[in-house]
């Protein structure tokens, strides 16, 4: 898989992390390392954490998880949870430019083809300079499957993904105005991967207290959903024809959350798309829009650092639901060979 890293694995919560986490050692040692948030010694983020996790431990589930990879890679467990909790970034000492880029929501790009021939889910996963993804294969004791494309160190659910009962869950980053200390994102995520329908996961969403802004895609059969939410309010939309998303609100009434300026490189991207997703038919053209280079830095498909691109592309996937195949690339959206990924279960 263009030398993607898959990790096969089953058993309990915390049996799946251990797993995960001895086969990320290296990765998470160095994320460890590296991000501020984990090392911190604030005040006031410390505050913070500590009623983040105090939240957390009402999941048993999530922390066995959670235990199992900080064990399975040999690091702190407190180090594992803060490198899931990026709401602690706005803790951080902003002068330092390094934070300041960290602080900001990952940078993501989703088409969507909905019309009677098609319907195709295309999503660019865009990180830091620092970030890299793996995919997971799980079967969780609930008896559900899952198809995650995960952060190294991060618990799954917070990128695109699929489970055995043919819920497919695309996430995209928001940065709202509003903020409290509640349900983090990840964890939130984390759960939404394991529910059974659309319906489920939206209730699911919308009855959360949520901590910050997130976009949501959910798919199963021909029904596709957008959610957008701050810590507020959330707003559900049915997708019926073609769509597209990215770090912005879109919707009118969730406009006032905006928490991002208007010249940000989201603001750029969804203006691209905006001008051609309605034109959208097929998923050549989808790949062929979602590795744009247009606008750079602010573009849809980003190298990095090497470029000084605002991000950096780490992979796309393409969720085509009529044929029930979804075919993955790694690394840059315009250089990546699409692969079609063996789905062993019934979607």
């Amino acid at each position: 898989m263009n030398k993607l890293k898959i990790i096969n694995v089953s058993g309990s919560n915390y049996e799946i992390g251990f797993r995960i986490g001895s086969q990320t050692k290296k990765e998470i040692s160095r994320l460890v390392q590296i991000t501020p948030r984990v090392n911190s010694k604030d005040k006031k983020l410390k505050s913070a954490y500590d009623k983040y996790l105090s939240l957390i431990n009402t999941y048993p589930d999530i922390m066995a998880e959670f235990r199992g990879i900080a064990e399975g890679a040999n690091v702190n467990l407190h180090q594992i949870i803060k490198l899931n909790l990026p709401e602690l970034n706005i803790f951080l000492n902003d002068s330092n430019p390094k934070i300041l880029r960290e602080a900001h929501e990952l940078h993501c790009s989703t088409l969507i083809i909905k019309n009677n021939n098609h319907t195709i889910i295309g999503h660019n996963e865009d990180g830091g300079y620092d970030d890299d993804i793996f995919i997971l294969i799980a079967k969780y004791p609930s008896g559900i499957n899952v198809v995650s494309i995960c952060y190294f160190g991060s618990i799954p659910g917070f990128a695109a993904n699929l489970n055995s009962r043919g819920l497919i869950f695309v996430s995209n980053g928001l940065t709202s105005k509003s903020k409290n200390i509640a349900m983090p994102k990840r964890v939130l995520s984390r759960m939404i991967i394991e529910c059974k329908t659309i319906k489920e996961a939206i209730d699911l969403i919308i009855k959360t207290k949520r901590g910050a802004g997130q976009n949501f895609i959910l798919a199963q059969g021909e029904n596709i959903f957008d959610v957008e939410t701050s810590s507020e309010k959330g707003y559900i939309k049915e997708i019926k024809n073609n769509f597209y998303h990215c770090n912005n609100f879109l919707f009118d009434e969730m406009l006032c959350y905006e928490g991002r300026e208007k010249t940000s490189g989201t603001y750029v991207r969804s203006h691209e798309l905006k001008k051609t997703y309605k034109k959208i038919k097929d998923l050549e053209h989808m790949k062929v829009i979602l590795s744009s280079h247009k606008n750079r830095p602010k573009c849809l498909c980003a190298h990095g650092e090497k470029t000084n691109d605002e991000n950096k592309t780490l992979g796309s996937i393409f969720f085509d639901l009529k044929n029930k195949k979804v075919f993955l690339g790694k690394g840059f959206t315009c250089q990546t060979h699409l692969n079609e990924l063996n789905i062993k279960f019934n979607w």
